[in-house]
């Protein structure tokens, strides 16, 4: 008898790419109903970073909306809209921190901090700390998916923000949960927002 087994990856394709890399499958999660919200609540941010941008859809939605927006992502063969490529760099978090030049109003990381090895992810956190706010997502203990290495329960990300002085807006993030339209569950079910106390 044959099985059909599903391991969560995606296709074998050709790449260049080191393992760690392209976990977001060619597809970005967009939300208009959480940034509607955080602008509404917050206000209109006028610097964006999308930390693990992908493919960058939301950076795309962050352009149109005439955010100053910086995508990050380590994905060096990912086709990107062509409005696009000057606004995205190419970095990966398994070789050190990235820092902008100036601090920025949000910082958007969707269905990324799971895809980071715990020993790199002060990398990353390091960018967060240069964001007055982040909306982040995360994947749970178990969740299947591409080199999903760290997953964790959201009580462990409000940890490790609190010690880099970001801090859980519990009011903000359940209304962007509430607020969500996103097709997938992410922001709905482990979206998380944070202050920075710093900045």
């Amino acid at each position: 008898m044959k099985l059909n087994i599903i391991d969560n990856r995606p296709p074998p394709v050709e790449s260049n790419l080191p393992k760690h890399l392209g976990g977001h499958e060619f597809e970005t999660h967009i939300d208009e109903g959480a940034v509607d919200k955080f602008c509404e609540l917050v206000g209109v941010p006028e610097t964006v970073l999308d930390i693990g941008c992908g493919p960058g859809g939301m950076v795309e939605l962050f352009k149109k909306r005439g955010y100053n927006v910086t995508g990050i992502d380590g994905d060096f063969e990912v086709e990107r809209p062509e409005d696009i490529k000057d606004n995205v760099v190419i970095h990966d978090y398994h070789e050190g921190p990235w820092l902008p030049e100036k601090p920025a109003d949000l910082g958007w990381s969707v269905e990324f901090v799971e895809h980071v090895n715990k020993e790199y992810m002060f990398n990353f956190l390091q960018t967060f700390q240069q964001c007055k706010y982040i909306i982040m997502t995360h994947a749970l203990p178990g969740q299947p998916g591409w080199h999903h290495v760290n997953c964790q329960p959201p009580e462990y990300w409000v940890g490790a923000m609190d010690a880099c002085g970001l801090f859980v807006d519990v009011e903000l993030t359940n209304a962007i949960r509430e607020a969500s339209t996103m097709k997938e569950r992410y922001i709905r079910q482990m979206g998380l927002v944070f202050k920075n106390g710093r900045l």
